[in-house]
């Protein structure tokens, strides 16, 4: 029986084996990836910490130095940040302020206005009074060119449009008021004049006198029906009872003019002489 002998195979790579200078980079790269890693979230932690000090100090600021507008610099007197404060702090604080800026204006117009409202005898003086406020409020908020900066605007503009609102709602109560007295007013004249009619007429007062006091009284019935302030039975009625007055004026002329012609028996005499 022949032997068979097992060939050596040779290969010409190392088995196993891994060049230094790949593993060296391989691991540089992945110790970069780490420390970027690190640093990135370090530097998010402290960007969140910085936008989280600087919204917290945007809160605790007082509400009267969110409003108060800084004469030397024309913005809110809380708009400058602590002096401790880095870019992305006072970024945050700074955008705190001008969000409880806005609020704080909205809210001071809303409560000032209603406190003014509440003890102006018109609507044009509440109108009047309100806007003086409200351009005191706006008078430092200007910029180096002497020209309203955004904050001045915005309480104008917030204000203007507040009062606007406002005052219409007022005014049209106002007219409202006004309408309803003037309609108590007619009807009470009207009322009285339905006395005092029959009165002049039992009293023997001028025809004239008497059927102008009815077609006086007839104008106003015919507007306040006209404009829905009395009903049709009221109106009718009413016109009803003048129309009665007007019978009774013609009457008593008549009842006078037969009472002032002589007697049957008088008037021969007189004509024979």
């Amino acid at each position: 029986m022949a032997i068979i002998r097992e060939k050596t195979q040779v290969f010409n790579q190392p088995i196993g084996v891994v060049r230094a200078d790949a593993s060296d980079s391989a691991v540089g790269e992945a110790i970069s990836r780490s420390a970027s890693s690190i640093a990135n979230l370090a530097f998010r932690d402290a960007t969140i910490e910085a936008e989280k000090a600087g919204q917290e100090a945007g809160a605790a600021s007082s509400s009267t130095d969110i409003v108060t507008i800084d004469p030397s610099t024309g913005r809110p007197v809380a708009y400058q940040p602590p002096s401790n404060f880095g870019r992305v702090a006072a970024r945050s604080y700074q955008n705190m302020i001008d969000r409880r800026f806005e609020e704080s204006i909205n809210n001071e117009i809303t409560e000032r206005g209603a406190e003014i409202a509440s003890n102006s005898t018109s609507a044009n003086q509440y109108r009047d009074r309100m806007s003086s406020y409200v351009q005191e409020m706006y008078a430092n908020a200007v910029d180096e060119s002497g020209n309203l900066n955004n904050y001045g605007r915005f309480i104008e503009e917030t204000g203007t449009g507040y009062i606007a609102s406002t005052y219409a709602t007022m005014r049209e109560r106002e007219v409202r008021a006004a309408r309803q007295a003037l309609i108590r007013q007619q009807n009470f004249e009207n009322f009285m004049a339905m006395r005092q009619i029959p009165e002049l007429i039992f009293s023997g007062a001028p025809p004239e006198e008497i059927n102008a006091r009815i077609a006086t009284e007839e104008q106003r019935l015919f507007d306040l029906y006209n404009t829905n302030e009395i009903s049709l039975s009221t109106f009718s009625s009413r016109l009803d009872d003048l129309d009665g007055y007007t019978s009774q004026v013609a009457d008593n002329r008549l009842i006078n003019i037969y009472s002032n012609l002589p007697e049957e028996g008088s008037l021969r005499p007189r004509m024979l002489q």
